[in-house]
């Protein structure tokens, strides 16, 4: 396993810093340095203030409905295993008629790729990124879709106050994860390692995400 992680694994996680890139009214990302060896002190110890929605993340039941359940109810089985990445060409959002005609066969975990990955470099927030449509959203739950990933910071309109692909997708305890650095992936199918921080109760949290290359 070693081996493999070492020549195949692509990291698709957002680095979280100061002035990381940020969904619009987020609080800032703030990493403080509270103790420094440089100081005197013995250790150097960081204190983290930051979004659980921010950068590369998962979203829980809990971000879209009152009695929704935490990100500890996500499944690791659901967070790990094969995950097929599509490489989509569409300009405003992606709809049911751009994926309808993929092979979904077998497939459970998709993540799009999409001219988002390039607007994940940018310091300013883009406000016209691709976006998850509700007829996208309720193809993949019929077609039996248990992970969906994109490439930006929400699978949601900018400023969509409904917001039905979460609605969509969470009711149907399918899992979502927001922020993929999909930039230097192509299509294909890889082995999925996801893992949010387990944060009890919480609505969301920052994830680590890497795909292994299947041989």
């Amino acid at each position: 396993m070693d081996s493999i992680l070492t020549s195949t694994c692509i990291d698709v996680t957002m680095p979280i810093f100061n002035g990381m890139l940020l969904w619009p009214g987020s609080p800032e990302t703030k990493i403080e340095l509270l103790r420094s060896i440089e100081k005197g002190d013995t250790s150097n110890v960081s204190a983290l203030n930051m979004s659980v929605h921010s950068g590369t993340h998962v979203d829980a039941p809990f971000h879209s409905f009152k009695d929704g359940k935490g990100i500890e109810s996500i499944r690791a089985d659901i967070l790990i295993g094969k995950v097929s990445v599509f490489e989509l060409d569409v300009n405003d959002s992606i709809k049911k008629e751009d994926i309808e005609g993929l092979n979904f066969k077998g497939v459970k975990r998709v993540f799009f790729k999409t001219k988002n990955s390039s607007y994940l470099k940018e310091k300013k927030f883009k406000d016209g990124f691709i976006y998850i449509s509700d007829s996208a959203a309720d193809f993949m739950v019929k077609t039996g879709i248990k992970l969906v990933g994109i490439d930006y910071l929400s699978i949601e309109r900018h400023e969509q106050k409904e917001k039905p692909a979460h609605h969509i997708l969470l009711s149907s305890n399918v899992v979502i994860i927001e922020g993929l650095d999909l930039s230097k992936v192509t299509g294909g199918e890889y082995n999925l390692i996801a893992l949010p921080i387990l944060i009890k109760g919480a609505d969301g949290a920052p994830a680590r995400v890497l795909l292994i290359q299947t041989q």
